[in-house]
């Protein structure tokens, strides 16, 4: 997939806006950028020091308008503040660890390891790590909904129901994460987007 940064002078409103609501809490504004892919919906976060990024496919940036683009956006450096990914990057390497100490201790077998990898440890690990990437989309949601109005961030949610998302084909993901529901439900999101916080 191809990928254009887009700057204020691509899109002066949607920027001008994002920026004056970061500058009251001394947040940098992130790069934003767009992948050219028309048939499916993705919105997604990088945490690259020295470099964040918000990347919107081309599918996505024309569904939102511009209000739900902010919305969208703070909802996304909302989990870039909180490092919510380190936290899970940390994870991994915790259970790569833990089935290498496992395998050391007990001699085991490339087989053997490869099952306890991946039928032992990675369900009750991917049970946990489901719980808190919810509990971290809920509290990007409420990061969007303190910065700007709940209403935008509700509809471009509600503006996913019927949207194919993006596939990822990465092994890790195929093996550890697809299994597992990492995002609360649309009705609970809204449901707790409505809650006062």
């Amino acid at each position: 997939m191809t990928y254009k940064v887009i700057t204020k002078k691509d899109y002066p409103k949607f920027f001008i806006v994002l920026e004056k609501i970061l500058k009251k809490s001394n947040i940098e504004t992130p790069r934003m950028k767009l992948e050219k892919d028309d048939k499916h919906f993705n919105v997604k976060s990088s945490m690259i020091p020295f470099s964040n990024s918000i990347t919107y496919t081309s599918r996505a940036w024309k569904i939102f308008n511009d209000k739900e683009r902010i919305a969208v956006a703070l909802h996304e450096i909302g989990h870039i503040n909180s490092k919510f990914r380190i936290l899970i990057y940390l994870s991994f390497f915790i259970l790569f660890l833990l089935t290498s100490i496992i395998s050391f201790y007990f001699s085991l077998s490339v087989f053997f390891t490869i099952l306890l990898f991946l039928v032992f440890l990675r369900f009750p690990f991917m049970a946990i790590i489901s719980y808190i990437s919810q509990v971290y989309e809920f509290k990007a949601d409420k990061f969007s909904k303190e910065k700007y109005n709940k209403k935008y961030l509700k509809s471009a949610i509600k503006k996913t129901l019927n949207e194919k998302f993006h596939p990822n084909l990465r092994i890790i993901y195929l093996l550890l994460v697809k299994p597992f529901c990492i995002h609360p439900s649309i009705k609970e999101r809204i449901y707790k987007l409505d809650l006062d916080c």
